[in-house]
């Protein structure tokens, strides 16, 4: 049985990939007998406290199969042209 399950996480659980795993058991209150897979995470900073919530799905051990990865193939940006943020709404003030 699989069950779909939203969290509210700070950013420094959210983007932590050591023990990620843990961290979602101890807030589901999970033993090892169940494996926890994110399925989407987004950031709310509508507020000033930044939260993340993260859609997970909670399934026996037996019955998970993992389709999520923090490491992604992203290029690297770093000497690329400046990005100019238009704007003080919540987007451009998170931006």
């Amino acid at each position: 049985m699989t069950k779909t399950v939203e969290l509210i996480l700070t950013p420094a659980e959210a983007f932590t990939e050591e023990g990620f795993q843990s961290i979602l058991r101890a807030k589901l209150s999970l033993t090892d007998e169940f494996y926890v897979q994110p399925l989407r995470r987004s950031i709310d900073a509508r507020s000033k406290q930044v939260i993340v919530r993260l859609l997970v799905e909670v399934a026996p051990v037996g019955q998970a199969t993992p389709r999520y990865s923090f490491k992604q193939n992203y290029k690297d940006v770093s000497r690329a042209n400046p990005v100019l943020v238009i704007g003080s709404g919540p987007a451009g003030l998170f931006a």
